[in-house]
């Protein structure tokens, strides 16, 4: 499922669409995590695996190398994204990602969930392939009320 806007997502965009004072961030933080976010997420409360393991949230650039340009409502990544090594097997499998605005805790402004939940054994990676990761500006909301 792509990912869709959060709460703050959706008032981010609403805020910055209308003349408010935003831009947009430089960088995402690119979180993995254990259970799914709620829409009403901030970084603080996201489920991620343990630090201890080798885990930590990757920087992407929010430009146009790292993104594709839009179409039909959806953006993909166009480099591949890698989490770098496990040191030690994640206790709990790798379910949804989220984009978040700092390195820890931040702002969360959109989740997406894996197709299939993955566990990351020690000596793993977890890599996003280019293309593998889609973003819709569509509201959670709507992407539920649609697949209904």
């Amino acid at each position: 499922m792509p990912a869709v806007l959060t709460f703050y997502g959706e008032n981010y965009i609403a805020d910055m669409l209308l003349g408010q004072a935003q831009s947009p961030p430089a960088n995402w933080y690119l979180a993995l995590c254990t259970l799914p976010p709620d829409p009403s997420i901030d970084g603080t409360s996201l489920s991620e695996p343990p630090t201890v393991s080798g885990y930590s949230r990757v920087q992407v650039p929010n430009d146009a190398t790292h993104w594709g340009p839009a179409s039909g409502g959806i953006v993909v990544n166009n480099v591949e994204i890698d989490f770098g090594i496990a040191t030690a097997t994640w206790p709990e499998a790798v379910t949804d990602y989220a984009f978040c605005d700092a390195l820890t805790n931040g702002n969360v402004y959109m989740t997406g969930s894996l197709r299939v939940p993955r566990v990351v054994f020690q000596n793993d990676q977890m890599i996003f392939a280019a293309g593998q990761i889609m973003v819709s500006v569509n509201p959670i909301e709507q992407i539920i009320t649609s697949s209904s």
